[in-house]
């Protein structure tokens, strides 16, 4: 989240394999250097084919 609580990036179990375990990352990593950017997002009254249509 950035300062006007807008989502800015989300860390998947894909994130952490590909982008911490896989390289060796170690406590020192911080969320940005991870995380995916800018994830789509809807509303959590969508219905599911809302998010199917989008991809």
């Amino acid at each position: 989240m950035n300062d006007n609580d807008q989502l800015i990036g989300i860390i998947t179990e894909k994130d952490l394999v590909e982008k911490v375990v896989a390289k060796g990352l170690g406590t020192g990593t911080v969320a940005q250097d991870v995380m995916t950017p800018h994830p789509f997002i809807i509303s959590q009254d969508a219905y599911y084919y809302k998010a199917m249509s989008s991809f």
